[in-house]
């Protein structure tokens, strides 16, 4: 048998947030020059910067994922409150995090785990605010877009003030209006590269709504801390499952 050879993954930005259950073993995250091993189960706040992950050699995980606004419904305090961040069930929860923590850990099967998990989620549904529907529908206008809608002409329509939108976006999604749409474009360019592995990163950055190659390559290596060709040729594969499809 072979031996395992730990990789690490870098994961970017995706523009949503996750709650991961770890039923095997636990990733090790780089933060900078630290290297800390992931909660057992916590939710992962926006990512606005890479993050890098080195799997365990028996990985075994269930990760719900939230739409930008998905997240605000089922927890107790703001997404803005733990951007970049993991925070326990228990910080979020107190003891029915954990006992959630627990039943998905003994659950005899993957489908079990899933369905306590959603009867854990509905329930907190009813005790919390849904976001505002404006947001929900800017955050959608973004999404669908590409990242490259205008809401300038949304906002006038609305009579909502600027500085009070973004106040609001960044309380229900965790991330700015902006950035988001900056994420999103930033997830199009690589199912873009991804799909059409013959095209020169010009005719890439054109077609995911970049001004040129330029722009394209800055606003990638802000978030990736690399090229579009160095973080592709590395070959991260953890990294295809954080690809919006």
């Amino acid at each position: 048998m072979g031996q395992y050879c730990p990789k690490i993954e870098r994961i970017l930005p995706d523009g949503q947030m996750e709650m991961i259950f770890h039923l095997g073993g636990r990733f090790l995250q780089k933060d900078q020059d630290q290297e800390r091993i992931q909660a057992r189960s916590f939710l992962y706040g926006q990512l606005h910067q890479y993050l890098d992950l080195i799997p365990s050699s028996d990985t075994k995980i269930i990760a719900i994922r939230f739409l930008p606004c998905g997240v605000f419904p089922f927890v107790p305090i703001s997404p803005k409150d733990f951007q970049a961040q993991q925070i326990s069930l228990l910080d979020l929860f107190g003891k029915s995090g954990v006992e959630l923590e627990e039943q998905v850990n003994e659950a005899p099967n993957i489908p079990s785990a899933i369905r306590i998990i959603e009867a854990f989620l509905l329930r907190q549904l009813v005790r919390f605010s849904r976001p505002d529907p404006l947001i929900v529908h800017i955050s959608e206008v973004i999404r669908h877009s590409g990242g490259i809608g205008d809401i300038k002409d949304i906002l006038r329509s609305y009579k909502i003030s600027p500085r009070h939108f973004q106040r609001k976006f960044l309380e229900v999604t965790g991330t700015k209006s902006k950035t988001l749409a900056r994420i999103t474009r930033l997830q199009k360019a690589m199912r873009l590269i991804q799909d059409q592995p013959s095209s020169t990163l010009t005719e890439i950055g054109l077609r995911a709504g970049y001004f040129d190659q330029a722009h394209f390559i800055r606003d990638f290596k802000g978030f990736a801390g690399q090229s579009p060709r160095q973080f592709f040729t590395q070959q991260n594969q953890l990294n295809e499952q954080f690809v919006r499809t």
